[in-house]
């Protein structure tokens, strides 16, 4: 099995302790996977590192984040210190900011991708 079908399966078993729907991948090895209203965690293999990516925009677009929230994100951000390892990011395209977080898919259990799942959406700052 290569990396991409055991970075899906992982994320299958994953996504079933949590109780969530099965992700759906597509041609690129990306899925989206709703964790809750206006929440949905992006998952995407980068095929050059072997590693699955965890990718959560911080809004649902609804709002965009400044001033003291934006220092605060930043913050929290600083070497991924109050987001249990995770880093904060731009998204390039939608403008909109994201947690993030890589993981390894060599030695990569559905515990371990669940366990980060959760953390990073205990982060998520949502007014």
């Amino acid at each position: 099995m290569d990396d991409l079908e055991d970075f899906k399966t992982i994320a299958r078993a994953g996504a079933r302790q949590l109780g969530l729907p099965e992700p759906l991948f597509d041609a690129d090895g990306q899925a989206l996977l709703p964790l809750g209203e206006d929440l949905t965690l992006i998952l995407a293999f980068d095929e050059f590192d072997g590693d699955a990516l965890l990718i959560l925009p911080l809004t649902a677009g609804t709002h965009p984040i400044e001033g003291q929230e934006a220092l605060r994100l930043l913050e929290a951000g600083y070497l991924g210190q109050g987001f249990s390892g995770a880093a904060v990011g731009l998204d390039p395209v939608t403008r909109t900011p994201v947690l993030w977080r890589r993981l390894p898919v060599a030695g990569l259990t559905a515990e371990r991708l669940a366990r980060a799942i959760e953390l990073l959406e205990r982060h998520v700052l949502i007014d």
